[in-house]
């Protein structure tokens, strides 16, 4: 560490002078090359990842889960829908008929 700050001598390389552990520097088309193969691994994890499986029983019910969801539908079924503007005026009608003196 005492040669950190001292005067380099002009006469030694770049590339030795910058990579002293000796490791060749890699060109651009290795790197693309791993970039490549990096990305196909990481689509196939995902190919992998999507695919499901799908049991033949899963629609199978309970008796209980059976009636439970028969009961919900039917009473689902007995409710009239309202739009907004209905429930809306219903409420102004309700409470003009409280504050009315009639």
């Amino acid at each position: 560490m005492s040669g950190v700050l001292s005067n380099k001598d002009i006469n030694v390389p770049m590339l030795a002078a910058e990579q002293p552990t000796g490791k060749p520097i890699q060109s651009m088309e290795y790197h693309r090359q791993v970039l490549q193969s990096k990305m196909d691994a990481e689509q196939s994890v995902q190919r992998l990842q999507n695919k499901q499986y799908v049991s033949p029983s899963d629609n199978i019910m309970s008796p209980c889960t059976a009636k439970l969801t028969a009961l919900r539908n039917k009473q689902v079924g007995k409710v009239k829908p309202k739009s907004l503007f209905a429930q809306g005026v219903a409420k102004k009608l309700d409470s003009a008929k409280k504050d009315s003196p009639f």
